[in-house]
């Protein structure tokens, strides 16, 4: 009560003995093979309650919530105003901030990572980049691109599709994505090589478990 956490319930082990994060008997039927077809399976390292195999370091998995347009730009007298009675667009709007990974090595790790993970995360709000709380390049390169487009003659709907595809442009560079020639954003589809050794690999099941309980 008054907001203080349970402690969570001690996981129990499966038949087999065995104690999972995800319980055995999740991977069966249609909900086991969409985490299958998502690279997630009951006895990887990450769904096994046990130290890490090999004495590889564990990652951090820690997690912000970072938006796609800083508050600055919001907060602008002039510049954020329109952009907001144009877009329709808010700060605090769920659309405009994306989870992110605080740790540069869980970065690499998770871009290192077979296409069909980093699928599951951007498909479930997460970037594929390292957050930062330093906002202050984007906002004065959002603000320069929003005043030049603001100070054209053009119909009001031609201001929006502007102000909406540099939207879309940034969406994509903090998630991670890349253009497919026409237009959509995609996750790349060739992963990365990890380039800090001596760590586990990236585990969605721990990244997913963050995510939730971020």
């Amino acid at each position: 009560m008054f907001g203080l956490r349970r402690k969570p319930p001690k996981r129990q082990a499966d038949d087999d003995g065995v104690v999972r994060v995800l319980p055995k008997e999740l991977f069966q039927g249609k909900v086991g093979e969409i985490l299958r077809q998502a690279g997630i399976t009951q006895d990887m390292p990450g769904n096994i309650v046990s130290p890490a195999p090999g004495g590889l370091k564990p990652l951090d998995y820690r997690i912000e919530y970072g938006p796609i347009f800083p508050l600055a730009v919001f907060d602008h007298p002039r510049i954020g105003s329109l952009f907001k009675e144009v877009t329709g667009i808010e700060y605090n709007m769920r659309g405009n901030h994306v989870w992110l990974f605080v740790d540069a090595i869980t970065v690499e790790a998770v871009n290192a990572s077979p296409i069909e993970m980093r699928q599951v995360l951007v498909e479930s709000g997460c970037g594929l980049t390292q957050y930062t709380s330093d906002t202050t390049g984007r906002t004065e390169f959002l603000l320069k691109e929003l005043d030049k487009m603001a100070a054209l003659d053009c119909p009001r709907e031609n201001l929006k599709t502007g102000f909406l595809s540099l939207y879309m442009f940034m969406d994509g560079n903090i998630k991670g994505l890349v253009n497919d020639g026409s237009g959509k954003l995609i996750v790349p589809e060739n992963p990365k090589p990890q380039c800090t050794p001596g760590f586990e690999p990236f585990d969605p099941v721990k990244a997913l478990e963050a995510l939730v309980s971020g």
